[in-house]
């Protein structure tokens, strides 16, 4: 889950340093459409598959196939039940605890805290709950963005979400919108800073300027938050717009999870899945937008922040990072 620097990772991040700063930057996306793998298959088949496709958030994977696989059908599932919820909360706290104890002190200068997500893991309390909060201290010391940002991605229903896709619902074009998403034409970033946005210590960093702080803060009391047991009803919804179709969401730690469907005669036709790291690694999106115009005096320290900026939108796949520096070498 960690990132990985080299020419190997599944999402490419392409630097150019001008002896100064980060002059630009790009994002290659070349992500496997597990989807595809989905179609041609009776609904039941590709419910049991979906979850097996993916190493991480799985268990939001298996939901949002059986709701939608079930809206599609004509056959709603109700509100998530205990078990449901549970899955997906231990998910969610899962993820957070993993980055914010192991990826997140090697860039911040800190030693790892492994001890928390092993000792949760085993069901004992987590150590030191409260002092997650100190990583957004350590993290005023990166550069203000020098950009003003993306927009953070509102709250959406299953519904208001087939209402904002574009291309009048042509599946060809709902697939190429899956790679790189947008909302009203913009692209939006996601996660934890979006579902926090309005929490007063999260809404003061982002103001200020920095959104790496502002993101480290929001999953620490997001976090917090779902250890003492809040987890939102509101974060899973499914909807059918129209028969043979179905439509789910549900929230990950790292966004809103969308699985999109048409059935016929109870097998798969199309089948898309909108990722929450396709919105934060979107080719003009936030990583792009907050990278480019950082001063960087070495092009260590303009790796560096690149990695710091990229960890805070949480890809869910290993990262590659290359720096282009030989007008200044």
């Amino acid at each position: 889950m960690g990132q990985h620097e080299g020419n190997d990772g599944a999402l490419q991040l392409a630097l150019e340093w001008d002896g100064q700063g980060i002059a630009a930057a790009r994002v290659a996306s070349p992500r496997p459409l597990a989807a595809r793998l989905l179609q041609g298959r009776p609904a039941a088949e590709a419910g049991e598959l979906a979850p097996r496709l993916f190493t991480l958030c799985a268990a939001a994977q298996g939901s949002a196939a059986r709701r939608a696989l079930a809206a599609a059908a004509g056959t709603p599932m109700a509100e998530p039940d205990g078990a449901e919820r549970q899955r997906l909360s231990r998910e969610m706290i899962g993820e957070h605890l993993w980055r914010l104890g192991l990826d997140w002190p090697p860039l911040l200068g800190l030693p790892p805290r492994k001890e928390a997500l092993v000792a949760w893991r085993k069901g004992l309390p987590a150590a030191d709950r409260p002092q997650w909060r100190s990583f957004a201290a350590h993290a005023l010391e990166l550069p203000l963005c020098a950009a003003p940002g993306t927009d953070l991605l509102e709250h959406l229903d299953a519904s208001a979400w087939w209402q904002s896709l574009p291309g009048e619902r042509d599946w060809d074009c709902l697939a190429a919108h899956a790679l790189a998403p947008t909302l009203a034409g913009q692209p939006r970033e996601t996660g934890a800073a979006a579902r926090c946005r309005r929490q007063p210590e999260v809404a003061a960093l982002w103001q200020a300027g920095r959104r790496v702080a502002a993101r480290l803060q929001a999953r620490c009391l997001e976090l917090e938050a779902l250890l003492a047991g809040h987890w939102d009803p509101a974060w899973v919804d499914a909807c059918s717009p129209a028969p043979g179709i179905g439509l789910a969401r549900v929230e990950t730690a790292r966004g809103p999870l969308l699985h999109l469907v048409a059935l016929a005669a109870g097998t798969v036709q199309r089948y898309v899945i909108v990722a929450p790291t396709e919105w934060n690694f979107h080719p003009a999106g936030a990583f792009v937008q907050d990278t480019t115009g950082l001063p960087a005096p070495t092009p260590e320290a303009a790796r560096h922040m690149a990695r710091c900026i990229a960890l805070s939108l949480d890809p869910c796949v290993a990262v590659g990072i290359t720096l282009d520096t030989h007008h200044h070498a």
